[in-house]
């Protein structure tokens, strides 16, 4: 037997940072450095405050796409990349902690003094033993804090990300949901930091990722207004909503357009078979990215995981203490002399 506990250290701290390209350089490692290091005091400062969490839970403060005028697409161009001009969605972020988990995180005491902590933040800190062949759970927080890591520095950076949310989510929230404090509007509030350079729309439902035909075609339009030339797409499930997403786009963007992030992709533990879970996750109990990739571009045991869409990888970094470090380069091929 094995202890499939959550490793506490980051449930208060970003730690993963994820480019499309590598960080060179001493003045490139400095500014990563310090983006995590200011993320984090202002995460910290802001839990903190009462006013501040007041105005996360009174509504979502990214602005929806369907509200805005066609005119205004364009404008948004500015938040792309001046080369490679990527735009990254994320289907149904924390979909695990606030649709699936059946653990009660939230009470009634928490409308008296607004918590601290968030939902994704208290789901870390359950603690589960679990045999060395059922670690699902562990794979289900770490999947939620990368996502959160992701989110975090992408909108700190003020990188153009679409959040395509569950429609109708209050109706359907699996965590011991308090009336009259809506921790999934918080959540998304604080891990965007109610950034101008994400938006959102929804999903034609709470458990599909696809989009309504007049919503995948408002986006085709957005992405041809800003001048997009790919659109990268995490969050969950793998082979599920985010599938269901893909295919509600295919039609309206140019081909060889989409792409999936296989680093930000959340699996769900029901595709998971045996021990599978455990292969996903280092001795540490991290994520194992290069695992996750190879699964959803091979499909599991089952193929359910794999995409129509084509893979595009992104560089992941651990900010450990004073070190940056690279978690997924590619191995070199050593060549053997003769």
């Amino acid at each position: 037997m094995s202890s499939g506990c959550a490793n506490k250290e980051r449930v208060r701290g970003v730690s993963l940072y994820f480019s499309p390209e590598r960080v060179r350089g001493k003045d490139e490692i400095s500014r990563v450095k310090k983006l995590i290091a200011d993320i984090n005091e202002k995460d910290n400062a802001q839990k903190e405050s009462q006013a501040w969490l007041k105005e996360a839970y009174g509504g979502l403060k990214i602005r929806r796409m369907d509200n805005i005028p066609p005119a205004e697409y364009a404008t948004y161009g500015r938040f792309l990349d001046s080369q490679d001009r990527r735009v990254y969605v994320v289907v149904h972020p924390a979909f695990y902690a606030f649709f699936m988990n059946n653990r009660v995180l939230s009470s009634e005491s928490d409308r008296d003094v607004l918590p601290s902590k968030n939902i994704v933040e208290r789901l870390y800190e359950q603690r589960e033993v679990s045999s060395v062949f059922d670690r699902s759970f562990d794979l289900m927080q770490e999947q939620e804090m990368a996502l959160r890591d992701f989110l975090e520095t992408m909108s700190a950076e003020k990188k153009l990300v679409i959040v395509i949310l569950p429609k109708d989510y209050r109706e359907h929230l699996s965590y011991g949901y308090v009336k009259g404090l809506d921790e999934y509007t918080r959540y998304i509030n604080e891990i965007t930091n109610m950034s101008e350079s994400v938006l959102y729309t929804e999903s034609v439902s709470y458990d599909v990722g696809a989009l309504s035909e007049d919503s995948a075609k408002m986006l085709a339009l957005f992405f041809k207004d800003v001048d997009a030339k790919s659109v990268l797409v995490g969050g969950g499930f793998a082979g599920r909503c985010q599938e269901a997403f893909i295919g509600s786009l295919t039609k309206e963007v140019a081909p060889g357009m989409l792409y999936v992030m296989p680093e930000v992709s959340a699996i769900s533990a029901d595709d998971l078979a045996g021990g599978e879970a455990d292969n996903l996750l280092t001795k540490k109990g991290k994520l194992n990215f290069r695992e996750i990739a190879r699964n959803i571009k091979y499909g599991g045991e089952d193929s359910s995981l794999k995409s129509s869409a084509k893979m595009k990888r992104l560089y992941i970094y651990e900010l450990e203490g004073s070190r940056l470090r690279l978690l997924n380069g590619q191995r070199k091929h050593v060549r053997k002399k003769s």
